[in-house]
């Protein structure tokens, strides 16, 4: 399912060690090494990407979910395996920190879990270490614009908030295709949300209010201090493109309800230590300015605590499942 960077030959050994080249695949931190691009990539237009190289454990906040079920990629991960049976072989493209693909190495499927960033990769791993798997998790460094995955390999493509840090989605969604088996499927892991009594709505009306109110006087400070924004990041571009290749998607639902109340916490925290692609791009001094204002801001209006303002949401899991249009099939490489 592997290709070999060197001759191009398949491997086809979940973990590919060796190829019959000779060419021995290189490890790093237990990540197998098929691609040496750099993490963020800026310079040629129709692929430029953002990786999460510099944003590592802020991503979650921290690294406290040391659990199998990591919330709602449990229950999406326990009712993807079962649609396509224990076994099956599943690509979790940006990967991140790994929620996705531990969950599903732990509910039963082959996972390959890919990422440009070797920080992420490496710290997934190590999340992963010492876990009681029910088949096969390999963490290999990779570009999403040239997979190095061989034709028609896999079952399902999981895709969790990573193709609108590209500059050119298409190209991805193109390789997702061509690696899929005839009907393979791309997934996205998303949520609903389910009713709240109106305290609880209430709670969560002023929390996303003083969140909004923060963000927005962190970014205008940004356009003050000179700073103009990421060079790209449509998550209309995304869906566009998603529609283009793939027919509406099937909606799955799941097992899992959960109840989030750390809205404003996890949101200061991706704002404070720039825990995106594109604010990684945000200079330090630039920055630390903009966010001098913001915090001073919400002092004054929300108190020293205001990252203590509770929030409340109660929300399902679902699973989107996506099969290639017939026209697109049509025109795949084989």
């Amino acid at each position: 399912m592997f290709v070999c960077p060197k001759c191009y030959h398949a491997l086809w050994f979940f973990y590919p060690d060796q190829c019959v080249c000779g060419y021995v695949i290189p490890k790093i931190d237990s990540v197998y090494q098929f691609s040496d691009e750099p993490p963020v990539s800026l310079d040629q237009p129709g692929q430029r990407y953002l990786g999460y190289e510099n944003v590592g454990e802020n991503y979650e906040g921290c690294l406290e979910q040391e659990v199998d079920d990591y919330g709602i990629f449990g229950g999406c991960s326990r009712e993807l395996v079962r649609l396509l049976g224990k076994g099956c072989i599943v690509l979790d493209l940006g990967t991140g920190l790994g929620p996705a693909a531990i969950t599903l190495a732990v509910a039963g499927a082959n996972t390959i879990a890919v990422d440009v960033s070797q920080r992420m990769l490496a710290i997934a791993a190590q999340r992963a270490a010492g876990r009681r798997m029910n088949s096969h998790l390999a963490f290999a460094r990779m570009n999403a614009y040239n997979l190095a995955i061989s034709n028609k390999s896999v079952d399902a493509v999981v895709a969790v908030d990573v193709l609108h840090q590209l500059d050119n989605p298409a190209v991805a969604v193109k390789e997702i295709i061509r690696v899929l088996k005839p009907g393979g499927v791309f997934i996205e892991y998303d949520s609903v949300s389910l009713p709240l009594t109106p305290e609880q709505h209430e709670i969560n009306r002023r929390c996303s209010e003083a969140l909004r109110d923060i963000r927005n006087h962190y970014y205008a400070a940004l356009t003050k201090h000179g700073y103009a924004g990421p060079p790209f990041s449509s998550w209309e571009e995304v869906r566009e493109t998603i529609n283009r290749y793939f027919s509406a998607p099937e909606l799955l639902p799941t097992d899992y309800v959960g109840v989030w109340t750390e809205k404003m916490r996890k949101g200061i925290n991706k704002l404070k230590t720039r825990a995106s692609g594109g604010a990684q791009l945000i200079p330090d001094d630039v920055h630390a300015a903009a966010w001098d204002e913001a915090h001073k801001n919400a002092v004054r209006k929300y108190g020293h605590n205001y990252i203590d303002i509770p929030g409340y949401s109660r929300y399902s899991g679902v699973v989107k499942v996506y099969r290639p249009k017939n026209e697109v099939l049509g025109d795949r490489q084989d």
